[in-house]
């Protein structure tokens, strides 16, 4: 019986059922632990596998590392209850029996992978992984999981993997189907904190780069591409978002109208399947949202429909809010009024500066609201969105409005600080540094509350070798900081 059993699996297995498998490439590290000691394998404990496995692995498991694969054996109570193994150098791997893949150069592969019954559920799986990519950092790490395996696909995606692509494959070996990545093209700004998350796991088909705002009728934009491009030689880092296309060998397009007919035909003829927008200088039209089969979605660095416009990160600051979120929409006629896909809530601590407030509302909770979405365009959610806002517009503020923005009279220090610090890169609330500094830009540091007595407020002072700007209850101190491209660029102005 126990033969019967067994060739009745095998015949399941491989002639009567088709199987999809998953292929995951490592997105974002999420470090696991668990209560389990993780050792590497070697030829003189290969043997404590026989722990939870037959004897028959142990030849196996020799010539993997006769081959210079890398074992990796979980142990709890000094039992060997878990195994995974890793092989790089190019090899030859089967994410299945039937699918063939052959590693690239700095491709590394997971595989193998087995817990014992009795240590389930105790995040070992995880925990292993994230031990392995933390010694193979530098390389692309690939895991397959079948696709039916619930626990395991949730073990991966749980330690920062990301589907890259499925197959299902028959008893032949044929396949039967491939399901791709959408095609995906992405609207930006610069190089912005979406890119890398998307392109390093989608099939990103086109990036369109929209103009500054005003650039018909600001006279300084050709000016502005020049010190750009002359800035990009004083620092080796500088990379513009179309040399960054070029590297990646992906079609780039300027934008300097929403709705222009070669935009249109430059998007219809590369077809994709799905526009991603984030930090867009101007509204697009319904000529170009309309044209991919799944529409197109937006990342907008609020909660909707909360401050709708183009610049909610300055009016959260100026109003001090203590919850930020992010909103991953539908493009629609409205500004920010489409239907709503997925929404994320997050602190908003006080003098938390710009930077790292990005870093998190967009490189990391965006992003991977984004990916998600992207995962799922055939079933996505869509809530209609309230016609009203709770807030005013998020509007640019002008340039004659940045010394006056600030009620340096009513305001207490905290909340001067807290918007100073979070727009202390482009406000220009404060007189800046003159002489050899002309064209640099403090950089704020902590507060003080204390007498002012002496002292007129938003003015800045030197004191005991320390700069501050006076406030009615304290000192802001300020700080600093040479910047090469402030410095090329104020010479060239």
């Amino acid at each position: 019986m126990s033969f019967l059993r067994k060739l009745y699996k095998h015949l399941k297995v491989r002639i009567f059922l088709k199987e999809t498998v998953v292929l995951y490439r490592l997105q974002n590290h999420q470090i696991q632990s668990s209560v389990a000691i993780v050792k590497h394998s070697t030829y003189k404990n290969i043997t404590d596998i026989l722990y939870f496995q037959s004897q028959r692995y142990i030849d196996t498991f020799k010539n993997f590392l006769s081959l210079g694969d890398k074992g990796y054996f979980a142990y709890l109570q000094d039992k060997c209850i878990h195994r995974s193994w890793l092989k790089s150098n190019e090899q030859i791997v089967h994410p299945h029996w039937a699918y063939p893949y052959k590693l690239k150069e700095n491709e590394v592969f997971i595989h193998y992978c087995e817990t014992a019954p009795e240590a389930r559920g105790k995040n070992i799986y995880p925990h292993v992984i994230s031990n392995i990519i933390k010694e193979h950092q530098d390389n692309d790490i690939l895991i397959s999981v079948n696709d039916e395996n619930i626990a395991s696909k949730k073990g991966v995606e749980k330690v920062g993997f990301r589907e890259r692509e499925s197959k299902s494959v028959n008893f032949t070996g044929n396949e039967i189907y491939k399901s791709e990545k959408p095609r995906v093209m992405i609207i930006t700004m610069g190089i912005s904190r979406i890119l890398e998350p998307i392109i390093s796991i989608h099939n990103v088909v086109g990036i369109i780069e929209p103009a500054p705002r005003n650039t018909k009728t600001n006279p300084k934009t050709f000016i502005f591409k020049i010190m750009r491009n002359l800035y990009s030689i004083f620092d080796k880092k500088a990379k513009t978002l179309k040399s960054y296309a070029v590297e990646k060998n992906i079609p780039y397009y300027y934008m300097n109208n929403g709705s222009d007919k070669n935009l249109e035909q430059w998007v219809k003829n590369i077809n994709p399947d799905v526009i991603v927008v984030y930090s867009m200088s101007q509204l697009l039209k319904e000529n170009i949202f309309s044209i991919p089969k799944y529409g197109t979605i937006n990342l907008h660095p609020a909660l909707l429909p909360s401050y709708r416009g183009p610049n909610p990160d300055f009016w959260m600051y100026y109003n001090r809010v203590k919850e930020g979120g992010v909103t991953v929409h539908y493009i629609d006629k409205g500004e920010d009024t489409g239907d709503i896909i997925y929404q994320e809530k997050y602190d908003f601590p006080l003098g938390l500066k710009s930077p790292k407030m990005l870093d998190l509302s967009i490189g990391k909770i965006g992003a991977n609201l984004l990916l998600k979405a992207l995962d799922n365009l055939e079933n996505l959610p869509r809530v209609a969105q309230s016609t009203e806002s709770p807030t005013k517009k998020a509007r640019n503020i002008k340039a004659e409005e940045h010394k006056n923005i600030i009620d340096w009279q009513n305001w207490e220090i905290e909340r001067i600080w807290h918007l100073l610090r979070g727009t202390e890169l482009w406000l220009n609330a404060l007189d800046q540094p003159k002489g050899i500094y002309k064209g640099q830009r403090w950089t704020i540091e902590e507060f003080e509350k204390c007498d002012i007595n002496g002292y007129e407020v938003s003015k800045v002072y030197k004191e005991s070798n320390k700069y501050f700007v006076a406030c009615n209850d304290g000192k802001i101190f300020l700080n600093l900081k040479f910047s090469l491209k402030n410095f090329v660029l104020n010479i060239l102005r």
